[in-house]
């Protein structure tokens, strides 16, 4: 499990970030991180790693303090920042330098990757596109097995393709022992991959649910006009007519997920989007 306590957090000279921050990553899940820009998702995923180090409270993986950086734990971890360091060499000699830090690396696992992603290894990594560095350094992290993966906004400079080819591999790639945690501002490209979603907002958990209480409790709809119905919590409008989140009825409704529309709602909904919503209609 991954805990963060009590998390203060500030940059050098610029205001607090996190004001006690408090959140659990359990075992089995894979959860999408969303925010604003400068929300603090980043920042967030380099507190737990241990990359940064809060002013107060405390980051922890399997009860071990990541602030230690120690061989124990980020032997567990893998994370793939956004911009990716990238050493002028092949990839086979990158997989023969690296994955003997991860006690768990499964050549055959990145063997089957390889295929299914088309990731190049017998070229310079540098020369390679953004998309071809992307899928090889996810497919990397994938065969790692570790117990924690971060991916932050892992799906920038894939094309249309790649992303389909990405879904496919986390979701085939992945067990119940794995904590996978995504950042990301492309919201569509995860969508059905992520089970629970962590939003934050003003330098705390704005919200913090499973997805499976959305689509069990919200629905959205396409609609010709809107009207002031407080059953609308949020809604945009386009050439074709509204799209409106709104409670829905379980059972009744077909289950609906526009990760972008309930991020949205989220934010800027006319009310918080939670369980009480559901409970007033």
């Amino acid at each position: 499990m991954i805990e963060v306590s009590n998390v203060d957090f500030s940059y050098r000279g610029n205001r607090k970030l996190f004001d006690a921050l408090n959140l659990q990553f359990e075992m089995g899940r894979v959860y999408g991180l969303l925010g604003r820009n400068g929300a603090g998702k980043t920042s967030l995923i380099q507190l737990i790693l241990g990359m940064n180090r809060p002013n107060l409270g405390a980051c922890k993986i399997d009860g071990f303090n990541t602030k230690s950086r120690s061989a124990q734990i980020l032997s567990n971890i893998f994370f793939q920042p956004e911009d990716v360091y990238i050493p002028r060499i092949s990839g086979k000699k990158y997989i023969s330098l690296y994955a003997c830090f991860y006690k768990n690396f499964s050549m055959e696992k990145f063997d089957r990757l390889k295929d299914e992603m088309g990731i190049i290894t017998d070229r310079n990594l540098a020369t390679l596109s953004m998309g071809e560095k992307k899928k090889f350094f996810i497919g990397f992290g994938l065969a790692t097995n570790s117990r924690y993966i971060f991916l932050d906004e892992p799906t920038n400079g894939l094309d249309i393709p790649s992303k389909s080819v990405f879904r496919k591999a986390v979701a085939s790639s992945i067990s119940d022992k794995q904590v996978v945690v995504i950042s990301t501002h492309q919201v569509a490209d995860v969508e059905t991959l992520i089970d629970s979603l962590v939003v934050l907002e003003g330098g705390r958990i704005f919200f913090n649910d499973y997805v499976s209480e959305i689509t069990d409790n919200y629905v959205v709809k396409t609609l010709d006009s809107v009207d002031e119905s407080d059953l609308i919590i949020y809604h945009e409008q386009y050439p074709t007519g509204y799209v409106a989140v709104m409670p829905g009825r379980p059972g009744k409704d077909g289950k609906v997920l526009d990760l972008e529309m309930v991020f949205k709602t989220i934010i800027y909904g006319k009310q918080r989007f939670n369980k009480e919503v559901v409970n007033e209609r």
